[in-house]
């Protein structure tokens, strides 16, 4: 099976899917994840060119610790996707089109943040112009889900999935994403899952 993830940010494919992403990987599925920034707007303060290099250095670990195989960094403004939705959609639909992916993963279109939402919007359009078979999963960073259509349990990757956040610690030192993340996943395994931790994601 392949599969791409598109990630407003360095850090939102391992918080949102990283124990599904995980699991793909297990299964000997082909990941490609494409960040659309890499995060430079998010580093307590760095210079932009230092921040970028801090982040895709912390991005290509957490994807080493998850089984990507795949992966490319777009370099679009960071807190400004918005601004160039339509490069980036161009940009994500050529690879969908030559990927032609069973699921892609996306932030969910609700999500607090305004990358996030753009993403979705990002993600959604390449799917239907690159290749419409595939299906959307959105997943959860900042905003909960408030409905959810698929659930996938990750008791056996929840340690994988903390290490891949681990490899983060720009990130760690402004936010305990490592706490909301397993946080998360243990109330989603305990509601929805039957089981210690799991992911879920809408599909649109």
């Amino acid at each position: 099976m392949n599969v791409v993830v598109v990630a407003p940010h360095p850090d939102d494919e391992t918080l949102g899917c990283g124990g599904a992403l995980a699991e793909h990987a297990a299964a000997g599925d082909r990941v490609t994840v494409l960040w659309l920034t890499s995060g430079e707007a998010g580093t307590g303060g760095l210079e932009p060119e230092h921040g970028r290099s801090v982040r895709e250095a912390e991005a290509l670990a957490a994807a080493e610790v998850l089984g990507v195989v795949a992966h490319r960094f777009l370099r679009l403004p960071d807190g400004a996707l918005e601004s160039v939705e339509g490069r980036a959609r161009a940009a994500v639909t050529d690879v969908v089109a030559q990927v032609r992916p069973e699921v892609v993963y996306a932030p969910h279109a609700s999500d607090g943040h305004a990358d996030h939402r753009a993403a979705f919007r990002i993600a959604r359009d390449a799917v239907a112009a690159g290749w419409p078979q595939g299906i959307l999963h959105c997943y959860e960073v900042w905003t909960p889900l408030p409905r959810f259509d698929v659930v996938v349990p990750i008791d056996g990757r929840m340690d994988r999935k903390l290490a891949a956040v681990a490899c983060y610690p720009s990130q760690l030192a402004l936010y305990r994403f490592d706490r909301a993340a397993e946080g998360l996943a243990a109330y989603r395994g305990a509601l929805a899952g039957g089981c210690s931790f799991a992911e879920v994601f809408a599909c649109p």
